[in-house]
Formats: C-alpha cells, sequence, structure tokens
C-alpha cells in the first residue's frame, strides 16, 4: 500500500537525508518515531507528495507517485492521501462544512454534504458544521482536521505530530480516534512523531535516523 526505495532528499542550502525504505501493507498502523532534525516532517511531505526527492520512488497502490506532476498529483494527492497537519490550516472565512467541501472539490469529487454530515457526526462535532474554525476549541478543531483528512475516503493517511502538545488523557483520545476511524476505512495510518508516549500503541514501528549518503 505505502512502500518507499533508496529514497532520498537535499535541502536547497545543500543539507541531505537518506530514508530507510519503509513498506506499510493495506490497513496496517504504523509509528515514525524521530528525534527534532532525522528529517520527520520532510519524510511526511515527500509521502504526501508535497515535496520531491532527489532520487528513490514512492509507490501507494503500486503506483510511483514521485513521477506525477501538476493536476495529476493534486488529483491522486486528494482521493488516495489525507493529510493532518500539525496546524488546521482551514481557510477562516469559510464555515466547516464549507472548508470539507472545498477539500471534495480540490480532489476534482462531486460536493457531498451528505456524506460530509455523517462524517461529522461520527467524529462527534456534527453541531459545529457551520461554525468557522476560529470558534472552535482545539480539539475541536482537530477533530475536524481528521475529518478532512477523511473526507475522501484516503487509502493512507498521514498524522505529522497529533499529539505534541496534548496531555496525558487528550493523547490517547486522539490516538485511539485515529486508529478507529482508519480502521473503519480500511486505511494505513502513518504517524510521524518524536512523542515516545505513543511507542504502546503500536506493534509496528519505524526508528528514524539521520542517515549517511
Amino acid at each position: 500500500m505505502l512502500r518507499t526505495e533508496n529514497l532520498h532528499y537535499s535541502y536547497p542550502k545543500g543539507s541531505a537525508l537518506s530514508f530507510a525504505d519503509i513498506n506499510c501493507a493495506q490497513g496496517e498502523h504504523w509509528l515514525l518515531l524521530g528525534a527534532s532534525g532525522s528529517g520527520k516532517t520532510t519524510l511526511l511531505h515527500l509521502l504526501a507528495g508535497l515535496r520531491k526527492p532527489g532520487s528513490g520512488s514512492i509507490h501507494i497502490h503500486n503506483l510511483d507517485i514521485t513521477q506525477l506532476t501538476g493536476a495529476a498529483l493534486d488529483h491522486f494527492r486528494g482521493q488516495h492521501i489525507g493529510i493532518i497537519f500539525q496546524q488546521s490550516h482551514f481557510v477562516q472565512a469559510l464555515s466547516v462544512r464549507e472548508n470539507l467541501i472545498l477539500a471534495q472539490r480540490f480532489a476534482g469529487l462531486v460536493k457531498d454534504e451528505k456524506k460530509i454530515l455523517a462524517r461529522l457526526h461520527r467524529l462527534g462535532i456534527a453541531d459545529k458544521a457551520d461554525k468557522k474554525p476560529f470558534q472552535l476549541s482545539v480539539g475541536e478543531q482537530q477533530r475536524a482536521s481528521i475529518c478532512r483528512a477523511l473526507i475522501n475516503g484516503p487509502d493512507v493517511i498521514l498524522a505529522d505530530e497529533p499529539t505534541s502538545a496534548l496531555d496525558d488523557g487528550n493523547c490517547t483520545a486522539v490516538i485511539n480516534l485515529l486508529k478507529e476511524q482508519a480502521t473503519q476505512d480500511g486505511a494505513t495510518l502513518l504517524i510521524v512523531t518524536h512523542d515516545g508516549r505513543l511507542k504502546t500503541n503500536f506493534d509496528h514501528q519505524i526508528k528514524l535516523n539521520k542517515l549517511p549518503i
């Protein structure tokens, strides 16, 4: 489902990263741990097609997304990859419902408000559909971010440090929610984090280190 081979990335100023190969099967839940500076967020951006590697391949559904560009890459990402960023990045002038409609349109899909409301209901925030993002609590914004990542039924869910600012109770709740939603959708879940509290929650783990090229 999600597989990388010989992945390398070089920053504009010349520093470079080399990543160990990843092989995550459909429906598996993975934790990718790494210290600050190990390239966790860079790797997540590569897997999501938001950055282009200097060399190597990233396969999702046996398609190498490094070979896609422009609109083809945007459509593939919108339909097959759900991303949960550290910051929500909602359009603040739009309601939660409208932000989710936007996610559907960016993926080239038809607007489906029934599906949006059903997903919001599953996440316990259906009553916030017409609120602006800034009117939501931090926890509600996080659930809305999860909803946006899942709204198009992605095959792969990528989460960047989803628990770094949470206390133990909320940390457990968010991880359980992500795993539950991924399981219900049959999606592969990969959480990128430095949060050591999550180690006991995942059977599949990768330790990310800076590797010499």
